[in-house]
């Protein structure tokens, strides 16, 4: 039932996530660089890029907060004179991919609800052709809190698609 080896695995794909993630976000926001991503993408584009890399940032600390409390909850009951197997899991190869996947799902995810943003403004009419730094700042905000809180994230979009269906149905 795992290797407690597996947990520097983990630590490395969190701590590699961590450098690609903050140093493209860096490289992203210095002028020279975000003029060139802008001229060759465009900014919406620049911008939603910039945001999957806030959605990864976020589902990397997650990552590490869980990982933490999930090798304190080993420690704990390593510790004891008789381990219960229901509680002592350590990680395999399978968990290192599957933190890989949640980093990778939750700035896609982020994306997503980005777009959910920009269509809603859309809807009402709001000129998004030119954030203002406030809501580029919320924009980053968003997606960065979807990035650590994915699993609340796919909740809400669960109870709306059903309040959506359900209201077609009346």
């Amino acid at each position: 039932m795992g290797d407690i080896k597996y947990y520097k695995h983990i630590t490395a794909l969190i701590t590699i996530s961590f450098i690609v993630n903050i140093a493209i976000l860096l490289i992203l926001n210095i002028t020279s660089a975000s003029q060139y991503f802008e001229s060759l993408y465009g900014i919406k584009k620049t911008f939603v890029i910039q945001l999957f890399f806030w959605s990864a940032l976020g589902a990397t600390i997650a990552c590490s907060l869980f990982m933490s409390e999930d090798k304190e909850t080993n420690e704990v009951e390593r510790a004891k004179n008789n381990p219960d197997p229901k509680i002592l899991r350590y990680p395999d190869v399978i968990d290192v991919f599957l933190y890989l996947q949640r980093i990778i799902t939750s700035s896609i995810l982020g994306v997503i609800g980005a777009l959910m943003l920009f269509a809603g403004l859309i809807f009402f009419e709001a000129n998004i052709e030119v954030l203002s730094i406030k809501h580029r700042m919320f924009f980053v905000i968003f997606c960065f809190l979807i990035g650590m809180y994915q699993r609340n994230f796919i909740a809400y979009l669960g109870k709306t698609f059903r309040r959506i269906i359900e209201d077609k149905n009346k």
